[in-house]
C-alpha cells in the first residue's frame, strides 16, 4: 500500500486516479482520491466494444503510458479491471487508470528483485515478465505496452488472446503453462 501511496502523490495526468488526501488511525490507512463514476472497462466488457470506443480506451491509456516512461515508471498491472472510466458534469467521458501498487521505479536499479520479479495479471503479462528470467536483466516500462496491447485486443474480440490453463486445486498464477491461441490480425486490402 505504501507504494501505491507514494506513487499516487507524486504523479499527476488527466489519465490517471488523482489522489486527494491520506488519513491514518491506529487501525487503517485510508486513502481519499477522486470518485470515478462510471465504471471499469470490465464493466463495459461484457460485449466487444465498438473500434471507436476500443481506440478511445487505447488512446487515454497510451497517454498516461508516456508520461509513466518519461518518468521511468513501469504500472505492471493494465487490465480492463484497472481502468475506469468518469462521467463529468458536462457529459464528457474520461478514462483513468487506477491500481498503482505494483508500479516500478525503472531507472533505480538498485530494487533488483522489483525488477525482475514477476508482477500483474497472468493474462497481461509481458514475455519477459511470465519468464521472469533474472540472469536476462531487468525490464522496462516496455511490458506496460504489451499489456494494453492485450487489453486493446479483448476489447476489439471479447476474448484474451492468451489462456491460462487451471488444474484442480491450483491457483491460476501459479500455473506456468500457457498457450497462445491464433492470432489473427486484420489488415486492410
Amino acid at each position: 500500500m505504501t507504494n501505491e501511496i507514494n506513487y499516487l502523490r507524486i504523479l499527476e495526468h488527466p489519465n490517471m486516479l488523482r489522489f486527494e488526501e491520506l488519513y491514518e488511525d491506529e487501525n487503517y490507512i485510508h486513502i481519499i482520491t477522486e470518485l470515478l463514476n462510471a465504471g471499469t472497462v470490465s464493466d463495459k466488457n461484457q460485449k466487444k466494444m465498438t473500434v471507436f470506443e476500443a481506440c478511445f480506451v487505447l488512446k487515454s491509456v497510451l497517454e498516461l503510458l508516456v508520461y509513466l516512461a518519461e518518468n521511468c515508471i513501469a504500472h505492471r498491472d493494465i487490465k480492463p479491471g484497472n481502468i475506469m472510466f468518469h462521467r463529468t458534469k458536462d457529459n464528457k467521458v474520461i478514462c483513468k487508470l487506477i491500481d498503482f501498487g505494483l508500479c516500478a521505479d525503472t531507472k533505480d536499479k538498485s530494487n533488483t528483485t522489483l525488477l525482475k520479479d514477476r508482477a500483474g495479471t497472468v493474462c497481461y503479462l509481458a514475455p519477459e515478465l511470465i519468464e521472469c528470467n533474472p540472469e536476462k536483466g531487468y525490464y522496462e516500462t516496455k511490458v506496460d505496452v504489451f499489456s494494453i496491447s492485450m487489453v486493446f485486443w479483448e476489447l476489439l474480440t471479447g476474448k484474451n488472446p492468451i489462456r491460462v490453463p487451471r488444474r484442480k486445486g491450483e491457483q491460476r498464477r501459479k500455473s506456468k503453462e500457457y498457450r497462445w491461441v491464433q492470432l489473427i490480425w486484420l489488415t486492410a486490402g
